[in-house]
């Protein structure tokens, strides 16, 4: 049965500002901690380094005052993968770092959606955004990036397992397939919506039915994904007419109606945890 197995936030940046009557509780912290690692130089004015250093899922912090003054930007943030935090580091984190940061906002959030099925065929509707596909030495697809890490979304379409495979970590593959459709999104002002509607995904996602139309329209149609290179060099009516012909086509396969279902029921679990991160803020108001 071709399914969605997990949905998780897969990685999370939380940013606020330590006061100087308050950074005391962050110094006293990396003093007398001794999973506390800092990289590079530190003065009085910054900080980087990793909390739970010994951790394999360690905790990335950055604090820059003369930066933050210099660019009316937040003095403080932490990046880490909330999923694979036990829930005593959580609460490390929240009672011992985080309560004395204000004005505690989310600037990134991935949202994972894992299948069992290989995702290579899919047709993702895209509007405008940058679109790079990478291709194995077998020439089938591995990773499919639309937008880009400066967008407010950048989707990412990949093959965990080959991930895993590339980066040696052979003990954390699934048998079977496993693809991942994954959104980072990257601004507060587009995360908070999310409180107000929900995940939801408008555009057509789907493995497509293309057994009403002829051979030499199939062929035309599966270069969108196989070779878009080679789409790209039509002209721009015929371009036009076969990304119409792509939108009205069935779907053997509706990739995003199962992403929405699924969403659906595991959204206040997503947000509930959200909120518990912000909330654990200093006159946090979540």
């Amino acid at each position: 049965m071709l399914e969605i197995f997990d949905i998780k936030c897969d990685k999370l940046r939380l940013s606020g500002n330590i006061s100087d009557s308050d950074i005391f509780v962050l110094t006293n912290y990396i003093q007398n901690d001794i999973e506390t690692e800092t990289i590079g130089l530190t003065t009085s004015t910054s900080v980087r380094g990793k909390f739970f250093c010994m951790d394999e899922n360690s905790v990335y912090f950055e604090y820059d005052k003369t930066r933050a003054d210099s660019w009316g930007i937040n003095n403080f943030f932490l990046e880490f993968n909330p999923s694979k935090l036990s829930q005593d580091r959580q609460y490390q984190l929240k009672t011992k770092i985080l309560y004395a940061v204000s004005d505690l906002k989310a600037n990134r959030y991935d949202l994972a959606v894992e299948f069992d099925f290989s995702l290579a065929d899919v047709w993702h509707e895209v509007k405008g955004q940058k679109v790079a596909k990478y291709y194995g030495v077998n020439g089938e697809l591995e990773t499919w990036y639309i937008g880009t890490s400066g967008s407010d979304m950048l989707v990412r379409i990949y093959n965990k397992n080959k991930q895993l495979e590339d980066t040696d970590d052979l003990e954390n593959r699934r048998e079977g397939d496993w693809w991942r459709y994954e959104v980072q999104y990257n601004r507060w002002r587009l995360i908070e919506k999310i409180f107000d509607n929900g995940f939801s995904f408008d555009r057509q996602i789907k493995i497509p039915d293309y057994s009403s139309v002829s051979p030499m329209d199939k062929i035309v149609l599966n270069s969108m994904n196989s070779t878009p290179d080679l789409f790209s060099s039509l002209s721009k009516n015929t371009k036009t007419s076969y990304r119409k012909k792509m939108r009205e086509l069935p779907a053997l396969l509706d990739v995003r109606s199962m992403i929405n279902s699924a969403l659906k029921e595991k959204t206040p679990q997503l947000l509930g945890e959200l909120k518990g991160w912000l909330a654990s803020g200093k006159l946090a108001t979540v």
